[in-house]
């Protein structure tokens, strides 16, 4: 076996073991809660040892962010194939964040992570700073957003998405269509233009049963 593809099988399996941690973190997570979820249970769940654990994370937060991350970024890609044909950036952005807290009070993992993780969790290179930073700089170019800077324009998203799903987890009602008039109007839409949008009527995708929504929440039901 030469150097390099034995360099190749190793990081394949460093990659598979550091999803597994992530997948169990989640899996852990979903049944006990963040507060009770150990670091030997996350390994007995990945069929690791704890001393494997710290070849891949420091600690468990760490493991939780990055488990919150891939959470997110999945449930972000199964807004994003639901409003690909969209192409007014005011209309995609309410759409999206429609979908996104719909989908979150659905599947409420998510927003147990985010309530949990804080502003901690809203790191960069995320999937939905990849896809939304372009789109919010196109508004503004195209004049459907009022030209503000792009990092308060995201953390005026952020940060109100944040709070939202942290109701979300502590089981309030969450007036989906009331929120993202409001991040619209934050953007510079008229009031009138900004209620339309965010009245506009949605459909949930189907979630695939082998994705990581649909095995989290299964084990969410159970515990």
């Amino acid at each position: 076996m030469r150097p390099d593809h034995r360099s190749a099988v190793a990081n394949l399996k460093r990659e598979r073991m550091r999803a597994r941690l992530i997948e169990a973190a989640l899996l852990v997570v979903a049944a006990k809660g963040l507060e009770a979820t150990m670091i030997d249970d996350v390994a007995a769940t990945a069929g690791a040892s704890r001393g494997s654990f710290y070849n891949y994370f420091f600690t468990l937060q760490e493991l939780l962010l990055a488990a919150n991350r891939e959470l997110a970024d999945e449930m972000v890609g199964f807004v994003l194939a639901e409003v690909d044909h969209v192409t007014d950036p005011a209309e995609k952005v309410a759409r999206g964040l429609t979908l996104f807290l719909h989908l979150s009070a659905a599947h409420p993992l998510l927003a147990r992570f985010a309530a949990g993780m804080g502003l901690k969790g809203l790191t960069q290179g995320s999937v939905a700073e990849a896809v939304l930073t372009p789109l919010l700089a196109r508004g503004m170019s195209e004049g459907r957003f009022a030209r503000m800077p792009l990092p308060e324009a995201r953390d005026l998203l952020a940060a109100t998405l944040l709070a939202s799903l942290a109701r979300t987890a502590r089981g309030e009602a969450v007036d989906v269509a009331a929120i993202v008039a409001a991040l619209l109007r934050g953007l510079g839409l008229p009031p009138e233009a900004a209620a339309r949008l965010a009245d506009l009527p949605v459909t949930l995708p189907e979630i695939p049963p082998e994705s990581l929504v649909a095995r989290t929440e299964a084990a969410r039901r159970a515990g």
